[in-house]
């Protein structure tokens, strides 16, 4: 998944293929539990400008926004970790975030119809593994900030 020497040459040509803007300072909750993957995503997520917060499964990321206590503007999980998985994570955080947008991330084929029928479709989803231009879109896509973005209308 994303491996390091293909996340420096995708960095050395953003812009080319990428989303029209980037949105400086927009924070990111990125949990995974694969620490190589979290890793390359998270310096990707940063050198397209967001404030990377992390946490290594969904419970580690409950502690986290708890005692933080402001809202990421994104919230990007592998929906299968141990503890706590990516559907019960969003759920813990909409709790008290119900606007939170949010992005699963997956290496297993069939978890997208089940996100599907869990979230009626509001949420996004990115079929590991992924290249760091379709990261970037998908993200602009849940931030609502590229088209196709899906909850739009929430805004």
């Amino acid at each position: 998944y994303l491996p390091a020497a293909r996340f420096e040459a995708e960095a050395q040509v953003a812009g080319e293929g990428m989303p029209d803007a980037v949105h400086r300072g927009e924070t990111v909750l990125l949990v995974e539990d694969e620490v190589v993957v979290r890793s390359v995503t998270r310096r990707y997520l940063e050198h397209l400008g967001y404030v990377v917060l992390e946490a290594g499964d969904g419970t580690e990321a409950v502690e986290m926004m708890a005692s933080i206590g402001s809202p990421p503007s994104l919230l990007i999980t592998d929906l299968v970790m141990p503890r706590m998985g990516g559907l019960d994570l969003a759920r813990r955080l909409r709790a008290d975030y119900p606007d939170l947008r949010v992005l699963y991330i997956s290496g297993y084929t069939d978890e997208a119809e089940t996100l599907t029928d869990a979230t009626g479709g509001g949420d996004h989803y990115l079929q590991k593994p992924f290249d760091a231009r379709t990261l970037a879109v998908k993200v602009s896509e849940a931030l609502g900030h590229h088209r196709g973005g899906g909850r739009e209308a929430a805004d």
